[in-house]
């Protein structure tokens, strides 16, 4: 399996903030939380060579969609809402607004629905998660709260750096940078408000989620 050390996502997936761990995947806290009350989560492979969710086996798309499914349920029972799921989906050499090339599935507590932020003519409807071994990335991915999945090739477009963080930002009438960009928001205040809403997303999913986990001892002892 590989890593990189110069990559904080690879740092982060045996750090002491992961809230799930499978055979393939971590769930942790994500950086540039959107709220005091926390709640936004990524999920990422334990591999550093896969960019996007382009790529996966069958069996790791059916691992990623169980992640996706239990964290929801966590996040359903602890904020009350359906979450919002978005990947930009980049390659080694084209990120579609993505900030850090490694793959990362982004949880967001908020029953939004982001797809209106894609180009309509460009824009597929799956079935199935596993349908976007069809679409080549770049892209843009987007699983509603109410299940159904988008994604949007990106190959010939210019998508800013965390376009989708953007689109949530507006959607909750915080428009401005400081509220949607995660590198802002952690310069501010040297990152506290951050770190306590993470703190917070930590405490309120560390039972719902820790349950599930099996493959790390601390975490195993935690449920004890």
């Amino acid at each position: 399996m590989e890593r990189d050390p110069s990559c904080g996502l690879c740092r982060d997936s045996n750090g002491s903030t992961v809230l799930l761990e499978t055979e393939s995947f971590v769930t942790l806290p994500g950086v540039g939380q959107f709220s005091e009350e926390g709640g936004y989560l990524l999920i990422i492979t334990k591999d550093h060579q896969y960019t996007s969710s382009n790529g996966f086996s069958r069996k790791l798309y059916d691992e990623l969609e169980e992640v996706m499914r239990e964290s929801a349920l966590a996040v359903r029972n602890v904020y009350g809402v359906d979450p919002l799921f978005f990947e930009h989906g980049s390659t080694c050499h084209s990120k579609a607004g993505q900030c850090v090339t490694h793959m990362h599935m982004n949880l967001v507590p908020f029953e939004l629905d982001l797809s209106k932020y894609l180009r309509p003519e460009l824009t597929i409807e799956l079935d199935y998660l596993h349908e976007l071994e069809k679409v080549q990335p770049p892209y843009l991915y987007i699983r509603t709260p109410d299940g159904r999945h988008f994604a949007e090739p990106a190959s010939n477009l210019n998508i800013p750096s965390q376009y989708l963080r953007a689109a949530i930002g507006k959607e909750l009438n915080h428009p401005e940078p400081s509220f949607w960009n995660w590198r802002i928001r952690r310069a501010q205040d040297d990152g506290y408000a951050d770190e306590d809403a993470i703190e917070q997303t930590i405490e309120n999913l560390k039972s719902e989620l820790s349950r599930l986990s099996f493959s790390r001892p601390e975490l195993r002892e935690a449920q004890l």
